[in-house]
Formats: structure tokens, C-alpha cells, sequence
């Protein structure tokens, strides 16, 4: 396929006119459904003269030298296979449980999935609930039809519930008065040709009461039975909502973001200790005394990134600070991670705005069609947005407000917060949001003087350029602009926060960058599984509802009993001693 033009000595292609798919392809301009976002990602059948398309994304990207040598990988897709793909087609099933209508009687399927329900009739007859993630189809096992059991050696004909099988049959239309109007599939039932069980479910030696754990009208179990029974737990339908409501959230916000010029870039999660507030969670290493910390955020490397020149930064980051546990909480935790330079508070405002409401939409279709599958009212509180095609955002001072998480209709920016603020206990200034928050314009000068003077208290009276996202009186999302001045972050560092030398020289990389051409930048952290969980509404107990293994208020994963004990062996080798 390749080959070398003597003249140009340059790489060149012989293909005149393929399918192909660009791994390099630019995200979709507007968020609609996953479906929209696959066929514009996957499905691009693109027939191209390859040549023509080599020097289009040359000239996209700004390559100087038009006639380098230029590679790049080329996937072909027949129709049939995306097709089939979009459908959930695969090797095992023709349709899923959540897809058929009165438009199917007569055709043969295969449907695969969990017995969620069985109740026997007259002459043998049995009526099953079939289920799977995407809905529920009603089973007919004529007394003739025997269940296929190749994983047990018994012969018995029964079908335990919660059992993982497969169903052929032929779809028929249901009888006028057994139609089920509040279900998807309530028009149409499926008599069983074959029935073969894949994997049989040992409900019985599982202390959650089976029919009342799938039943939304019944009392659940108490959370620590279903953190410990955590993957039984996600196969309730509000469950898999919830999490198929994040990953729509999510990708909304990925959409959002690198529609307006944003990259997304990890940052390490292994990291050492500074002093930023909260208390750390740290890492041995095989160097005695020499730990890891794993971050609370990644803020000092996002500014990093802009002292780099990246201009707009973003990240789905993982977080970890080891706090008490609380409903809202959770010792590792997911936010949107967002940075830009050259802006002020307005900026990261509209942005946020965008990107907010953006999220908000992709939740509604999740919502609505939990609704209309499971016949029950999606529950929001009053001002949650989510209901309404209007997103409501105002603006207030922290002074204005009297407080930092208002109770005010729709969003709300909270803005002019304290830059610092004094410990009653220790008698220490603390910084309200983080030691990199920039003072207000107006006040800048106090500060100074108050570096200049050793006077930390006089810092008391600085505003920060800090700003809280704030909804139903829960924050959603914070940050700040940055300091981008060597010689204001130390004197933060050092006269007013009265840091030690060795704690002001965990920040030297930061110090030592804010004076390599520092922009001034700014930037915010939403909290993804607060935000989500506000989304669901009153359907959820807590951020804990809609994470799939959260850890308990205990800071413990209950299902896998982490954390474990390790040997003795593996202490020695971290040089650790253990206090009992």
C-alpha cells in the first residue's frame, strides 16, 4: 500500500478511495444522545481521495512543512458490524430485553438476561420477567419446553430466580386486557422455544430478601447489607440509572469543554505531602522515609500546565483526602477539573454556565426515560433545575448572603469571599479556600502591607477572587483566580500563614515556576458525585447512591473487606512499624 516517490523522496498512498475512520477526528459541537455521539465518532464512512485528506489535516494542524512524511492509522468497518453494534446485537442475542413491540409478533429472537420474576400457571405453563440492562420482556415456558441446564448436574426443570439464561422463542402480541401501558415492552410477550441457563443464581445463601430488593414499592435493605452485596445492589433499575446517568453527565461535559478549546490532560496521582488543609492519604516507598502522597486535587500541577502554555486545561480527576465519612463525602472522589489563563472571574463564570447546563440536559432524557420504564414520577426538589428548559444563575457576595451556601432559587455564584480567615483553636490564619487564591484588586494593597509588616491579622480584612457555585444550599463547585506572583505567594506562604521553612519548601517547584512567565489564570473544581447525586434528586440517600463502589461512612469498601491487613513481610520491605 505504501510506497516511495523517487522525486519527493516524500510517503505517499496509492489508495485512491476508502472507508475510514481518523482516530484524530475533532469531539461533535453539541452534545445530543450517546447514540448521536457514536455515529459521529464511529459510524463515519467517510469515501475520501486519501491524498486530498492527508494535506486537509496537515493544513488543520499547521504543519510548516506541507510535504513531511505523514502517517496515520486507517480502521475499516463494514455497515453491517456498526449496525449490528448500535442495535446491541451480538453473538448471543438478536434484540435486547427492553426493545420489542406489537411490530415484532412473529419474529423469531434470542434475548439473554436475569429471571427476575416466575409464577406458574395451569397445565405446566410458567410466566418468567426477563430482564436485562435495558428493560424487561415477559417469558411464556409452555409446559413442553424443558430448561437446557448444562452447568448442573441435576435434571430438574426449574428456574431459580436472578439466573442467568437464554431464551428463544417467537415474539406474539399480548392479549387486550394483559397489555401493560406502563412498561416499554407491555404489548408483547415472548413464548420460549428453548430455555438454557448459563449460570444459576444460589439466591438463597444471599441474606437480601430477593422479591422486595427489585420491588421499588418495598422497604430496601439497610445500605451496609447492599454495600456488602454491592454488585447484587447495581442491578436495581434506579441503580443502573444512576450510573448510566453519570456517564451521560460526563460525557456532556467532555463534549462541552473540548467544543471550546480544552484538553484534557492526567496528572499523576502519585504526588508528594504539602500543606494544603486537608488531611492526606500517603504512599511508602522502599526508601525509608521517602512517601508518596496521593493528591487532594490537582491544583498545583493544573497551574503548572499553565505556566506550560496550554491555555485551557480540563480533567475528569480523581481526588483523595482522608476525612471523617459523611453522607455527602467519600474518600476518594471524582471532580471536573477546569484551568484557563489570560481571564478573570467572568470567564471561568460563562464557561461554567455552559458547561453546567449542558450537563443538566444530557441528565433529562436519563431521567425521563427511567420514568416511563419503571411507571414512576422522577422526584426533584423545587430547585433543581433539572425540570425546567430555563437555567437560572444569579450572582451574590458572600457579604450579601450572609453565609457561603445560600438557599436560593436556581444556581448561584457566591463571590468576595474572605481571603483568610483565623482558627479559634490554634490562634492561626488559615486560608478560606487555598493558599493560591489571588487577593481582590481592590485589597491587594492590605495584603501587602500586611506581608510587608509581619502582620497576619491585618490579612483578615483582604477579600479572595474566589468564587462557589452553590445550588438548594449545597456547593456544587469552587475556585479561585490564582496568584501568579513568586513574591505574593511566598509572603502568604511565610507571613501570613507563618509556614515552616520545610513546608514552604514543598511548594519550591511552584515558587520556581510562578517565576519562569506565569500568566495570570484561574480556574475550578465541580464536584462530579455531589452534582450527579443532586441530579437524581430524592431518589438517592446520598453521593454513595450514584458511585458504583463507594466506600462506607467508615471509609471502608465493604464489599471486598479494603482496606486488608498485609504481612509482616511487606511491612519490612516499606521500613514500617506498626503501634498496636
Amino acid at each position: 500500500m505504501e510506497q516511495k516517490n523517487k522525486t519527493t523522496k516524500h510517503t505517499s498512498f496509492a489508495i485512491t478511495h476508502i472507508y475510514i475512520y481518523i482516530l484524530t477526528l475533532p469531539p461533535p459541537r453539541h452534545h445530543t444522545t450517546m447514540t448521536n455521539r457514536m455515529k459521529q465518532y464511529v459510524k463515519q464512512k467517510i469515501q475520501y481521495n486519501t491524498n486530498q485528506y492527508i494535506r486537509q489535516i496537515m493544513n488543520n494542524h499547521n504543519y510548516k512543512e506541507k510535504n513531511q512524511p505523514f502517517s496515520f492509522n486507517i480502521l475499516s468497518f463494514s455497515t453491517t458490524t456498526i449496525d449490528e453494534i448500535e442495535q446491541k446485537k451480538t453473538a448471543m442475542r438478536t434484540h435486547t430485553c427492553g426493545e420489542l413491540t406489537d411490530a415484532s409478533a412473529g419474529e423469531s429472537v434470542t434475548l439473554v438476561g436475569w429471571v427476575q420474576s416466575l409464577r406458574s400457571a395451569k397445565g405446566g405453563m410458567a410466566f418468567a420477567t426477563l430482564r436485562d440492562a435495558y428493560g424487561e420482556t415477559q417469558i411464556i415456558k409452555p409446559a413442553s419446553v424443558m430448561i437446557n441446564n448444562n452447568n448442573d448436574n441435576d435434571d430438574n426443570n426449574e428456574l431459580p430466580l436472578e439466573s442467568v439464561v437464554c431464551i428463544k422463542g417467537t415474539v406474539q402480541a399480548r392479549p387486550t386486557n394483559q397489555v401493560k401501558k406502563d412498561k416499554s415492552t407491555g404489548t408483547i410477550e415472548v413464548v420460549a422455544d428453548d430455555i438454557e441457563i448459563y449460570n444459576k443464581a444460589d439466591w438463597e445463601n444471599v441474606p437480601l430478601v430477593q422479591k422486595q430488593h427489585f420491588n421499588p414499592k418495598s422497604p430496601l435493605a439497610s445500605e451496609a447489607l447492599r454495600l456488602k452485596y454491592r454488585h447484587l445492589d447495581l442491578r436495581r433499575p434506579v441503580m443502573q440509572r444512576n450510573l448510566r446517568l453519570r456517564a451521560a453527565v460526563t460525557s456532556a461535559a467532555r463534549n462541552s469543554l473540548e467544543t471550546l478549546g480544552f484538553v484534557d490532560v492526567e496528572t499523576p496521582l502519585l504526588f508528594k505531602s504539602t500543606p494544603e488543609g486537608a488531611r492526606e492519604f500517603l504512599v511508602p516507598t522502599r526508601t525509608p522515609e521517602r512517601f508518596w502522597a496521593l493528591p487532594q486535587s490537582p491544583q498545583q500541577y493544573k497551574q503548572l500546565l499553565m505556566v506550560a502554555g496550554l491555555d485551557r486545561y480540563y480533567q475528569i480527576a480523581r481526588c483523595f483526602r482522608d476525612e471523617s465519612g459523611r453522607a455527602d463525602r467519600q474518600p476518594e472522589f471524582t471532580q471536573l477539573d477546569i484551568e484557563m489563563s489570560f481571564i478573570d472571574s467572568n470567564d471561568i463564570m460563562l464557561v461554567v454556565e455552559s458547561v453546567v447546563e449542558n450537563m443538566i440536559n444530557a441528565s433529562k432524557e436519563i431521567l425521563i426515560t427511567h420514568r416511563n420504564n419503571n411507571n414512576n414520577t422522577v422526584k426533584q426538589n423545587d430547585n433543581n433545575n433539572t425540570n425546567t428548559d430555563k437555567f437560572e444563575i444569579s450572582k451574590i457576595t458572600y457579604e450579601e448572603a450572609g453565609c457561603d451556601k445560600p438557599n436560593l432559587p436556581g444556581y448561584t455564584w457566591v463571590t468576595e469571599f474572605p481571603l483568610f480567615e483565623l482558627n479559634e483553636e490554634t490562634g492561626m490564619i488559615e486560608s478560606t479556600h487555598h493558599p493560591f487564591t489571588s487577593p481582590h484588586p481592590d485589597d491587594e494593597h492590605i495584603l501587602w502591607e500586611a506581608i510587608n509588616n509581619k502582620d497576619p491579622m491585618k490579612a483578615l480584612d483582604v477579600r479572595g477572587l474566589h468564587y462557589d457555585l452553590v445550588t438548594q444550599g449545597v456547593e456544587v463547585g469552587g475556585g479561585s483566580i490564582r496568584i501568579h506572583d513568586s513574591k505574593l505567594q511566598l509572603g502568604v506562604f511565610e507571613d501570613i500563614l507563618r509556614l515552616s521553612p520545610n513546608q514552604v519548601g514543598s511548594f519550591y517547584h511552584l515558587l520556581d515556576a510562578l517565576d519562569h512567565g506565569c500568566p495570570p489564570h484561574g480556574g475550578i473544581a465541580l464536584g462530579l458525585d455531589r452534582f450527579i447525586s443532586l441530579l437524581c434528586g430524592d431518589e438517592v440517600e446520598s453521593i454513595r447512591d450514584v458511585i458504583a463502589f463507594p466506600k462506607s461512612t467508615a471509609g471502608e469498601e465493604v464489599m471486598t473487606g479494603a482496606p486488608g491487613m498485609v504481612t509482616k513481610e511487606q511491612l519490612d520491605e516499606y521500613h514500617i512499624v506498626t503501634k498496636v
